[in-house]
């Protein structure tokens, strides 16, 4: 099942169902690589250089590290300038990703009471908490410490 929620704000930004973002430059596609296992994540980065070589990164098995040590990947859009994305991982009993949960940030201008990206990466971190423990898993993903 896929689920949307709108910004109550009447303004947002989302990613049509079904869209095929790169794996290696997106938030979502990180982190749904770093939670699986060596064999996975290998074939999954030739499967998608394959369709997309010009993402190749010589560093993406570092990067992948750093996302499962943090458990959880929030950086600038590579898609979308002004841009952020936070990603959390929802895992299943083995510590493999079965889905990601995101959230594509833009900060508004116009409000005084707007969220900060730490407090995205919170909230969402203990959401996908939540939800791995729903699955059987249990999230990596250090909330806490953000």
């Amino acid at each position: 099942m896929v689920a949307k929620v709108d910004a109550p704000s009447g303004m947002g930004f989302s990613v049509r169902v079904g869209a095929e973002l790169g794996v290696l430059v997106s938030a979502s596609g990180r982190v749904l690589l770093a939670f699986q296992d060596d064999e996975t994540r290998q074939i999954r980065i030739a499967e998608s250089l394959a369709r997309r070589p010009e993402q190749a990164d010589p560093q993406i098995g570092p990067t992948l590290d750093t996302v499962r040590a943090l458990g959880f990947e929030s950086i600038p859009s590579v898609q979308v300038r002004g841009l952020y994305a936070v990603s959390f991982p929802i895992v299943d009993s083995q510590g493999h990703a079965i889905a990601a949960l995101t959230v594509p940030y833009a900060e508004r201008i116009d409000k005084i009471d707007r969220k900060s990206i730490a407090t995205v990466e919170e909230t969402l971190g203990a959401t996908a908490q939540t939800l791995s423990r729903r699955m059987g898993g249990a999230s990596k993903s250090r909330v806490n410490s953000v």
